[in-house]
């Protein structure tokens, strides 16, 4: 497998340098696009962690002071994984950061990351992925997953319908068929 792409490594930490939420978010996009064609372990860990991070990034609290040194913490991780292209070691780095983060705060019942697991994995249910699949992706349960999307709006925000032929000629393209 080719590993993560170093340019896409190095906009999500320009995202995360700029605390653009917005941006992250569409970053986050594109490893779930990514991660549904390779399954690579790497991508599955860089989805949670960008989604998690989008989050941060969307809520005012982490602006607070006793938050800097995480986030800046955060952001040379970020750098260092972008140089480097070690996501393995700094998705778990950006993890515990993370975790010390919400310590500070534990009005949460479930982690961020867990809820990032659930929703990636619901997301990419919704995109058409087996339930099966995406529960063996990430390590979670049939029922959270059901549960999640059930209770959002998911399926109708994903409705994104392609005529059978162009799927098709898709598949065929991505293969090396013409």
């Amino acid at each position: 497998m080719a590993g993560i792409d170093k340019r896409l490594l190095r906009s999500i930490y320009e995202a995360f340098a700029s605390r653009n939420a917005r941006r992250m978010r569409k970053l986050n996009d594109k490893v779930l696009n990514s991660l549904i064609i390779s399954g690579e372990k790497e991508a599955i860990s860089l989805a949670i962690i960008t989604y998690a991070l989008s989050k941060i990034l969307s809520k005012r609290k982490f602006g607070d002071k006793k938050y800097n040194k995480h986030m800046d913490h955060i952001e040379q991780i970020l750098l260092k994984m972008s140089e480097n292209g070690e996501v393995s070691i700094g998705v778990g780095e950006v993890k515990k950061e993370l975790v010390e983060m919400e310590s500070k705060d534990p009005r949460y019942i479930f982690s961020l990351i867990t809820k990032s697991k659930v929703k990636m994995a619901a997301t990419l249910y919704a995109k058409g992925m087996s339930l099966s699949s995406v529960v063996k992706l990430f390590g979670i349960a049939k029922e959270e997953v059901l549960s999640y999307a059930g209770k959002t709006m998911m399926f109708d925000r994903v409705k994104e319908e392609v005529p059978v032929k162009k799927r098709v000629e898709e598949i065929l393209s991505f293969v090396g068929v013409e």
